[in-house]
């Protein structure tokens, strides 16, 4: 069959030829509508069993060592609809309690109700021969972790989040992950607003994915604060360039520091990469990087930017060894 550029990709995974467990990168072979031979599925897909059911969307590419390969670059998983998908897919050793013996057992006895009778029944399956309570508990507690994973996945890929750095959050914060993330765009109002802007680390540049709608809940301000707002979208105004009224500040597209107290730069981008890469060429102007996914040596969580610890120097230089030094 002829190759051909595509979008959407919907598959079923045959094979893992290799996963790596720290950032979810992996190989696969997926059988795919219209083509004999298994497909090789590329990209970061943790947690992804044997059996799943995935609609991926990315591209067609040539390897010069593999060959055709199809990279994802989001994906979302499906369950399976027939006898031998949930078979296999119950079988893969993704549901701790589950082998291929016990997958058989509970598929003949359920057929294709058998995915939702583990989501809304799981007691029946105590109608399946040798099959206990610790076992049935197992079942339960690893089918709700595996339910929290891809929830959790799904939801920060409509953020621009990577699956590679999707895994490093759940790791860290596990089912709160969504919450957490979901909270992070009013814990970064502190670090931007707190002390009237005049905290030790303020942030003044923002990278947010494309299409997100960035909101913000500015705190009580100063006076003064206010007054270089009203300075600023004057000067906007009067200069025609587009900008943002965040009610007390104005938010400019742009990818820069901005000096003015009151004004924000927020810049868009495609991946993650991109602004790693631009985050290393300025990293002598960085004081802090407030982010829970971009690898960064200053970087601090959501709401710490104000929280300096005792090391965490302006401009890298050591204020007490300094001033011993002036003895």
């Amino acid at each position: 069959m002829n190759e051909h550029p595509a979008t959407l990709l919907r598959c079923v995974v045959e094979r893992i030829t290799y996963q790596n467990p720290e950032n979810g990168y992996s190989v696969l072979k997926v059988k795919v509508k219209g083509y004999n031979d298994l497909v090789t599925l590329v990209g970061n897909l943790l947690e992804v069993p044997v059996g799943s059911v995935l609609l991926c969307r990315g591209e067609w590419k040539v390897d010069k060592r593999y060959g055709s390969q199809f990279v994802a670059a989001t994906w979302e998983e499906t369950m399976p609809a027939t006898v031998y998908g949930i078979e296999k897919y119950l079988g893969s050793g993704l549901v701790k309690g589950i082998g291929p013996r016990f997958a058989r057992a509970i598929v003949q006895r359920f057929g294709t109700e058998t995915i939702d009778i583990i989501e809304t029944e799981i007691e029946r399956l105590y109608e399946v021969p040798n099959i206990g309570r610790k076992r049935v508990a197992k079942i339960r507690e690893s089918w709700e972790k595996q339910k929290d994973i891809k929830n959790v996945m799904l939801f920060l890929q409509g953020y621009g989040v990577s699956t590679a750095y999707a895994a490093k959050i759940y790791r860290e914060y596990g089912k709160e992950s969504i919450d957490k993330v979901r909270e992070n765009p009013y814990r970064l109002a502190d670090d931007i607003w707190a002390y009237s802007g005049l905290g030790c680390r303020s942030v003044s540049l923002l990278f947010v994915p494309e299409g997100y709608d960035l909101r913000l809940r500015m705190p009580a301000v100063n006076e003064k604060y206010r007054n270089n707002y009203r300075q600023q979208k004057a000067l906007l105004t009067m200069t025609g360039r587009p900008f943002r009224d965040l009610g007390s500040a104005v938010a400019v597209e742009e990818r820069a520091f901005p000096a003015a107290l009151s004004r924000i730069a927020c810049s868009r981008y495609k991946t993650l990469g991109e602004v790693e890469a631009w985050l290393a060429q300025h990293d002598a102007e960085l004081q802090c990087v407030v982010s829970e996914c971009v690898s960064h040596g200053s970087r601090t969580g959501f709401g710490r930017a104000q929280f300096p610890a005792l090391t965490d120097y302006p401009d890298d230089r050591d204020v007490i060894a300094f001033l011993a030094a002036l003895n």
